[in-house]
């Protein structure tokens, strides 16, 4: 379910965090920045993503983006937040492991939810995060 969110921003850069892990993720990758430059957002990858993945994308880091997506679980969503976390940047999840509580969407959904985050119908939630 979405909602017109009241924080309306436009997403012109977005890093895409993937697990690097994952059988296929260089294709997925690939085609999640298809649709988001199709969609008027420049895409990027970290500098290590980009190496290990061994794609020919631009780098950018956490200060110089609108959005995360992460692609992957729940491990890789905590990895984004790590990498994100003293940034105002919000972060949307397209689930492809095993467990998905902290995603936006299951990878079925992916091209849907990305639509709905692109057309402003969204909401952000805040989240705090713990530490020792």
């Amino acid at each position: 379910m979405s909602f017109e969110s009241t924080d309306v921003r436009r997403f012109e850069k977005v890093l895409i965090i993937p697990n690097i892990g994952k059988e296929g993720i260089a294709g997925m990758v690939e085609r999640v920045a298809r649709w988001m430059e199709g969609h008027g957002a420049e895409c990027f990858l970290t500098e290590l993503d980009a190496g290990i993945l061994d794609l020919d994308m631009s780098h950018a880091g956490a200060a110089e983006v609108d959005l995360a997506v992460v692609l992957g679980g729940d491990g890789t969503m905590l990895h984004a937040v790590e990498l994100i976390d003293e940034y105002d940047v919000p972060i949307a999840g397209i689930n492809i492991g095993k467990m998905g509580f902290l995603t936006t969407a299951e990878v079925h959904q992916a091209e849907g939810a990305l639509s709905d985050i692109f057309r402003g119908r969204y909401w952000i939630s805040e989240r705090v995060t713990v530490g020792c």
